[in-house]
């Protein structure tokens, strides 16, 4: 960086640009000689560009570009999907490079040019990480200390696929096995829960869910709004950044949220560097615009900003320049140009956030303008209000934690001051005015009412929320201007079973009024299962409904009144619970599929049983596991029936032979016709050089029609691969379904059983394992 202008930049210290367009996600970063730090880039056709120039370059093929770059370029049979570096041995001081595909995972030695293994993968490898893992054995954490002090513990290559994860040491043995909710996207591991619990997996996928993963048993569960697409380990510390598809990037401590952000253009790559020199470092976010951002990990607060020539690709931090010197903040775009950076000194780094984010960045002046321009009218309420006699009050809480923030906010959005006019003196509101909210189960739907304590009107609702609304995060409700009363009503229909944060905001003014309204917000959350209404007791609800067939069944040794407390926090009820508690028994309805739900805690034997009845496997799957989670239970056993499960696991399990048999005979037949189209070649090219044109045009004939052939075949053995997958995937849905109903060593031991029954194709004993805990 240089001081010597007020237009003050960051300059790079080493640039260029490689021979070919890089994918986005693809970037990695390895030490594969052991010493210096080598760049790896994917690009189209399954090419690996691996760019090191501190270092005398040597492999399969090496070449220089126009920019003066060494590069090495590594073909690859398949297209690349994942990629990462790491070191597979504790003791190994060079890292492999892992590479995943739609079929494979190769891990290969780049010093040496050599593949260490390469393994089928029938679910894909869309992430692929280098982990710490057990022996696959779960247990919890003493079973982890065990597995520790017996030497067990090993680095392992993991691969994400459809619903599973698939992990082999360094000799390429199978050494993990897991599944998770939906097609992994993103992978990481770290120390996320502090020291004293040792390295965990992190996995994102499609279902929006991130999963702490200890060994092969889920530690903790956290909901977003969208697909993860990175995910990133922070260094010294049990914090990680994620960035979902929606433009979502935040970051996490142990299972608290510390902040999140949300931009208009997708985030591609998370890389933590220390750009300030202040001993802490930044997470850097890069984005499919071309801008990457600095911010703190703390706060989020925006420390640097620059935009590149084209879309971010990868972000990386490694020595470029090979002379032993501090790393280079890496920028990769997607046409291959390079902009590597130093770190800024720290007396410069004030000038440098000023020359980035412009004289007014850390408070915009507008935004500090707004709020002066807000508080002035609010005093001037105060004071109307006590020069009319008003009733008292200071007016700044409202009902249910709603709070006044303004007044005088056009319906427009822009702010007016009211200096004593006739329309300032119809918008003003009593002093102690309050708004309270509500939220029921009606219809097929949630409702959200809001209301105020005395005459004055709601004029427009606006609830923001994520994930929750199918056109956008906002929903508003504005009457017409002759139907406005003291109440308003807005209805929510949730698509899942997630609890979400409601912000909401409300216009209140007076009737007279039609320009300015005072602004009132509040915070809700609306429950895991608000879509459930309350049916009341078993023995109330005996005569409404019949019982669910399916059920789980689970020793719980807790009072009543614990149970009521999750009741009160996962559901919408016209009254709590506590009374209902005594009988231990609470009955549900969801508004939106008509599914019945029952929570019975009596049991006629001498140990306290509870049954969660249901005929959802996956709504039974997200009861248990939220009570879990609210009680503490760490190892709990299970038992449960679901008369459907047996007959889909039966036609997923005929499916899945019918499949695997025509993929063999489609083999087959592409072998033959591949061995016809040589000896066609060869028949043909003799005849050409015989001079026999006739034969030679029916050789070449023959041998368009076999090509076709062979194409249909492709296509046909592609489609079938395609509905393999999808089977497989719902056979690994069911079952981590399936799992979901145990946790801690329990958990861990239906997921070891299901694995077998999948690899010997019985899985008739996956809904064996399912109902009972164990084969």
């Amino acid at each position: 960086a240089s001081s010597s202008s007020s237009s003050m930049a960051l300059v790079p210290a080493y640039q260029g640009r490689l021979p070919q367009p890089v994918l986005p996600g693809l970037v990695a970063v390895g030490r594969f000689d052991g010493r210096s730090d080598t760049l790896v880039c994917a690009a189209n056709s399954g090419k690996l560009m691996l760019l090191s120039p501190g270092q005398q370059q040597s492999g399969p093929v090496a070449m220089e570009t126009d920019t003066g770059l060494p590069v090495q370029i590594l073909n690859m049979e398949q297209p690349v999907l994942s990629m990462c570096a790491g070191r597979l041995l504790d003791s190994a001081s060079r890292d492999a490079l892992v590479i995943g595909t739609a079929t494979d995972m190769l891990v290969y030695d780049v010093h040496r040019n050599a593949d260490l293994f390469n393994r089928p993968v029938p679910d894909g490898a869309f992430a692929v990480v280098v982990s710490q893992s057990g022996d696959g054995s779960g247990g919890g954490e003493p079973g982890r200390q065990q597995q520790q002090k017996q030497g067990k513990t090993r680095r392992v290559a993991i691969a994400g696929g459809n619903c599973t994860l698939l992990g082999f040491d360094s000799s390429g043995a199978e050494a993990y096995w897991s599944v998770t909710g939906d097609r992994v996207t993103s992978m990481t591991a770290g120390k996320f829960l502090g020291d004293e619990a040792g390295e965990l997996l992190l996995v994102g996928s499609e279902d929006f869910e991130l999963r702490l993963f200890r060994d092969d048993a889920i530690a903790r569960e956290f909901t977003e709004t969208d697909s993860p697409v990175a995910l990133l380990a922070l260094p010294d510390s049990p914090r990680f950044a994620y960035a979902l598809a929606n433009g979502t990037v935040g970051v996490y401590e142990r299972s608290k949220r510390l902040w999140r952000i949300k931009s208009k253009h997708r985030p591609v790559a998370l890389a933590a560097f220390d750009l300030d020199s202040d001993g802490q470092v930044e997470l850097l976010v890069g984005w499919s615009g071309g801008k990457v951002d600095a911010r703190r990990v703390a706060t989020g607060e925006v420390v640097f900003r620059d935009q590149g020539p084209s879309p971010v690709a990868g972000l990386a931090v490694a020595d470029l320049r090979g002379d032993g010197r501090p790393p280079l903040l890496t920028i990769v775009g997607v046409e291959g140009d390079l902009r590597a950076f130093d770190a800024v000194p720290q007396h410069l780094a004030a000038s440098l956030l000023r020359a980035t984010l412009g004289e007014d960045a850390p408070g915009s002046m507008r935004s500090l303008m707004q709020y002066k321009q807000s508080l002035g009218l609010e005093l001037r309420n105060y004071a109307d209000q006590k020069k009319r006699g008003g009733a008292g009050g200071d007016g700044s809480d409202g009902g249910d934690g709603m709070r006044r923030i303004g007044s005088g906010v056009n319906f427009e959005g822009t702010l007016r001051v009211a200096m004593g006019t006739a329309g300032a003196e119809a918008s003003v509101i009593p002093a102690n005015t309050q708004l309270s909210s509500s939220l029921s189960v009606e219809a097929d739907a949630v409702v959200l009412s809001v209301s105020t304590s005395n005459e004055t009107v709601v004029r427009a609702l606006a609830v923001f929320a994520e994930g929750l609304f199918e056109e956008g995060e906002s929903l508003v409700a504005h009457p017409p201007a002759n139907q406005v009363s003291s109440q308003l009503a807005l209805v929510i229909r949730p698509s899942r079973n997630a609890a979400v944060d409601l912000h909401l905001k409300c216009l209140v003014g007076q009737r007279g009024s039609v320009a300015q309204f005072h602004v009132f917000e509040a915070s809700r959350l609306l429950p895991r299962f608000a879509t459930f209404a309350w049916l009341g007791t078993a023995d109330e609800a005996a005569s409404a409904a019949e019982a669910p067939a399916g059920w789980v069944r689970f020793r719980l040794a807790e009072r009543p009144q614990r149970l009521a407390m999750w009741i009160n926090n996962s559901f919408l009820l016209p009254s709590k619970a506590t009374a209902a508690a005594e009988s231990g028994s609470f009955r549900f309805r969801c508004v939106r599929t008509g599914r019945l739900l029952s929570i019975e805690t009596r049991s006629p034997a001498a140990e306290p049983m509870a049954t969660v009845g249901v005929d959802s496997l996956e709504l039974a799957a997200e009861v248990v596991a939220s009570l879990a989670d609210f009680l503490g239970l760490d190892d709990l056993a299970s038992e449960a029936s679901f008369p459907g499960l047996s007959e889909q696991l039966d036609g997923l399990a005929s499916r899945v032979r019918q499949l695997e048999a025509g993929q063999a005979r489609l083999a087959a037949d592409q072998a033959d016709s591949s061995g016809l189209v040589r000896s066609l070649a060869v028949r043909a090219e003799d005849s050409r050089l015989l001079g026999d044109m006739a034969n030679t045009r029916q050789a070449y004939a023959d041998l368009l029609r076999v090509n076709r052939g062979l194409v249909a075949s492709h296509r046909a053995r592609a489609d079938a691969h395609a509905s393999l997958v999808g089977a497989l995937k719902q056979v690994g849905l069911v079952i981590q379904q399936g799992a979901a109903l145990r946790t801690g060593r329990y958990r861990a031991q239906v997921v070891a059983q299901c694995r077998a029954a999948v690899q010997e194709r019985e899985f008739g004993l996956i809904y064996q394992v399912i109902c009972s805990g164990a084969a």
